[in-house]
């Protein structure tokens, strides 16, 4: 089977488990380079795409890819460089995987996108308000310090870093937070994000050579929410990205806000 073929197989079959959003991200400029005694080796334009598919899909990956080709018994992973300028014979026909529909995922529903200034504020909920959420003796203090980040964005608690376990209502008090900033302060740019869609974005911006409109899109707003940054860990290109965004924020008093399920480390 053709290398470009074979690639293509194994990427549908993981489509309905990793979703439409991921290949076009992560593997469009990805290809199957060989594959010679049992070892199928993956080109990937850079090492930040590399270590986020093996930290997130590299199982997924090799079980497909054993389906498919049941002599394979190891994929590695090596760095290419980016194809995105390149007609190379092994890379994938996009088309084929745009009519296909992303897996459920834990996210925050899409119910509405509020733009301030012409800056998109994704994923806010607007059933998710501070007024409606019912704090418990575990996230009393939250609450409190939400109300008061809302009050005076930059001014109180920035950071504000809301730490626990999954089901105490961390996405809540986020969306909550920057609904009520936006309430307050119509003027202000927010953004809230999880830390995924931080991620593709970084990775997008190294496919496209845009990381200049990528640090000045989000170096210039007044309060950056952003949803589970445990899923920095591990990843050291996204995390250096990441500091120097939070501290050119912090050093211009603008307001910050993170959950995580674990505490910081």
């Amino acid at each position: 089977m053709h290398y470009k073929s074979l690639w293509e197989d194994l990427l549908k079959s993981l489509s309905p488990q990793i979703g439409k959003p991921s290949i076009l991200s992560l593997f469009k400029d990805s290809i199957i380079s060989g594959v010679e005694n049992g070892v199928m080796t993956i080109g990937v334009p850079n090492h930040i795409v590399r270590g986020f598919i093996r930290n997130r899909h590299e199982a997924q990956i090799f079980q497909a890819a054993q389906t498919i080709d049941p002599t394979v018994k190891e994929v590695k992973y090596e760095v290419m460089g980016s194809l995105s300028d390149q007609d190379h014979p092994n890379k994938i026909d996009l088309k084929q995987f745009n009519g296909q529909e992303s897996p459920k995922m834990r996210k925050v529903p899409n119910k509405q996108e509020v733009i301030v200034d012409g800056v998109r504020s994704k994923m806010f909920n607007p059933r998710y308000t501070l007024d409606n959420f019912i704090p418990g003796q575990e996230n009393q203090l939250a609450m409190a310090a939400c109300k008061a980040v809302a009050a005076k964005p930059g001014n109180i608690y920035n950071p504000l870093f809301l730490y626990g376990n999954v089901g105490l209502g961390k996405t809540h008090l986020l969306q909550g937070v920057g609904l009520e900033v936006l309430k307050n302060y119509p003027k202000k740019k927010v953004i809230y994000m999880t830390s995924e869609r931080f991620m593709n974005e970084i990775i997008a911006a190294i496919g496209k050579k845009s990381t200049s409109s990528f640090k000045e899109k989000y170096r210039n707003i007044d309060c950056l929410i952003v949803d589970d940054v445990q899923f920095f860990g591990n990843k050291s290109s996204t995390q250096q990205e990441f500091f120097h965004t939070f501290n050119e924020l912090y050093d211009a008093d603008k307001q910050i806000i993170l959950s995580s399920d674990r505490p910081p480390s």
